[in-house]
């Protein structure tokens, strides 16, 4: 079978969108476990993701875009470490929202600030090193392909609104851990 160029084209971003994939995560899972971080990268996206909002499993399913059968054994390891809690919803018995604990917010502030040096983000350092031009020109190209796909306005809306909750959260952490550290030094 001989292959026309939007084929080809499509195979090759496709593996390129998956080496990518793999490549941030796996940098991510290695910072992780340099920091003695007790959580995994999907674990720490959950967490930051519950800490905007109490959520159910199925809406953090839609949200990952995983299968809630992945997300159990995820969710129940971090209520086990005692990281989030499932509650019950006083207008809807049926619903459980899983929620970010003291000591959950507390491993997300001190993660925050273990992972904010530059040269622990493979990606953060690649894209420097393509120039904001061209970062923000593959930034503009994949949010148009998100929003071709099905859903994609409305999965890029709630990326949009968890960016705007990151980078909040991910200064005030910083700020917060910075000072708690320096009240502890001698």
């Amino acid at each position: 079978m001989i292959l026309d160029d939007q084929q080809r084209r499509t195979i090759q971003i496709r593996m390129l969108i998956g080496a990518l994939h793999r490549a941030i995560v796996r940098n991510m899972e290695e910072v992780l476990a340099a920091h003695n971080v007790p959580i995994s990268h999907l674990q720490f996206g959950l967490m930051m993701s519950l800490r905007h909002q109490a959520q159910t499993l199925s809406e953090l399913s839609r949200m990952f875009g995983l299968d809630p059968s992945t997300l159990v054994p995820t969710v129940e390891s971090l209520v086990k470490k005692g990281f989030v809690q499932r509650g019950v919803d006083p207008m809807d018995r049926r619903r459980s929202p899983i929620s970010v604990t003291a000591e959950g917010t507390r491993l997300i502030e001190e993660i925050t600030a273990k992972l904010s040096a530059p040269h622990d983000d493979i990606l953060a350092t690649c894209l420097q090193g393509i120039g904001d031009e061209n970062a923000s020109r593959l930034a503009d190209l994949l949010s148009q392909l998100l929003i071709a796909m099905p859903d994609g306005e409305s999965i890029l809306h709630g990326l949009s609104e968890r960016i705007q909750h990151h980078q909040e959260c991910t200064s005030r952490d910083i700020d917060s851990y910075d000072d708690a550290s320096q009240q502890s030094d001698p």
